[in-house]
């Protein structure tokens, strides 16, 4: 019983989260990025589980390194280099109950997203029962070599997104 009433506080700190009016005490400073909020929506469709945090994933050129180097000036200007790309890859943070359904759905997950190249799936320490998901990186999880190859990453990242609704509905 005791474990019951945190799980649900952060259920309900996520449907707030998720409907624009978040506790002051949430996790979450803004809402999911655009690209992962369909997935993370789903997730938390699902009764024994909430998400904690989550990122969509951003292409950096060398511009915008420059201008976050900077203080977010935008007059920067960069010579060459312009084919230059980093990319930090889509993830996300979830707790489930405990539940036997939700233990099958832990393990679909991870079996799934390990099938994966880059991605990774990983108990977080600190939580019971709470997973990271990484669902996108460049091969041995080396930085992209460059703006094409960080935008094939964000492709494939948003592929598995999709993938991933998939599954969650046979959960729901």
């Amino acid at each position: 019983m005791a474990r019951e009433l945190p799980f649900a506080q952060g259920k309900k700190a996520a449907e707030l989260w998720l409907s624009g009016s978040p506790t002051n005490d949430n996790w979450w400073p803004a809402p999911p990025d655009a690209n992962i909020a369909p997935l993370i929506r789903a997730l938390n469709s699902l009764p024994f589980l909430y998400t904690h945090a989550c990122c969509g994933g951003h292409i950096r050129t060398k511009k915008a390194v420059l201008q976050l180097l900077v203080g977010g000036k935008s007059d920067q200007t960069t010579a060459g280099d312009e084919d230059f790309g980093c990319y930090s890859g889509a993830w996300f943070s979830f707790t489930v109950d405990g539940s036997a359904k939700s233990e099958r759905f832990v393990e679909e997950l991870r079996g799934q997203v390990m099938k994966w190249l880059g991605a990774s799936f990983q108990e977080l320490p600190g939580g019971d029962r709470t997973y990271g998901v990484n669902l996108t990186g460049a091969d041995s999880n080396a930085p992209a070599k460059g703006l094409e190859e960080a935008r094939a990453l964000e492709k494939k990242a948003n592929e598995r997104m999709v993938l991933l609704i998939t599954l969650i509905r046979r959960y729901a």
